[in-house]
């Protein structure tokens, strides 16, 4: 399998609203859960992401999430939810690997 790197901050806050205001400011956001882990609300680049996505098949690549705060975890993208008409990211899920 191949790999790719991510860096993603903490989100304290979820929500709607927050989420919204991410959007605005040019991020998405995402959240990593597995087995074993407690749910983390992330915050990603949107510009960062949609080149990444451009470059990698993304339901087979491993992605080492480099989350600030955190140790480095290997994940997968579950599921990334998209606009219907627009067709940006409006929120991607990732799914820890043991």
């Amino acid at each position: 399998m191949a790999t790719a790197s991510l860096s993603a901050t903490v989100r304290t806050v979820a929500g709607k609203g927050t989420a919204r205001k991410l959007r605005a400011a040019g991020e998405v956001p995402a959240i990593v859960y597995g087995h074993g882990r407690a749910p983390q609300s992330l915050a990603l680049n949107e510009h960062v992401l949609n080149q990444l996505l451009s470059k990698i098949s993304y339901t087979t690549t491993v992605i080492e999430l480099d989350v600030t705060g955190a140790a480095m975890a290997r994940t997968i993208i579950r599921e990334i939810q998209r606009h219907p008409v627009k067709r940006n990211i409006l929120h991607v899920d990732f799914q820890e690997l043991v």
